[in-house]
C-alpha cells in the first residue's frame, strides 16, 4: 500500500461487520506497520550477525581444544625423550 505521498508502506488490515439499525456495514480499519516492520528486519540482521559470530566462536575453542590436547601430546612426546 502507499500513503498520501506514494511511499510504500506495511499495513495491518482489521475487518468486522457492524450494525447500525438495520443496516450492516463493513468496518476495515488500516495501521500503518511500516515501524513494526523496519524493526523486525533489523532485529532479524542483528539475529544472523550474532548467529555467525556465535559460529566463528565455537570454531574457534573447538580449535583451542585441540590445539591444547596437541600441546600436551607433544610435551608429553618430549618428556618420554628426555627418560
Amino acid at each position: 500500500m502507499k500513503n498520501k505521498q506514494g511511499k510504500s508502506i506495511y499495513v495491518e488490515v482489521v475487518g468486522t461487520v457492524i450494525e447500525i439499525g438495520k443496516k450492516k456495514m463493513d468496518l476495515v480499519l488500516l495501521r500503518d506497520i511500516t515501524y513494526r516492520k523496519q524493526v523486525e528486519l533489523e532485529l532479524k540482521e542483528k539475529i544472523k550477525e550474532l548467529e555467525e559470530l556465535n559460529s566463528l566462536m565455537v570454531g574457534r575453542e573447538i580449535k583451542m581444544v585441540e590445539l591444547k590436547k596437541e600441546v600436551e601430546r607433544l610435551r608429553t612426546k618430549c618428556a618420554r625423550r628426555k627418560q
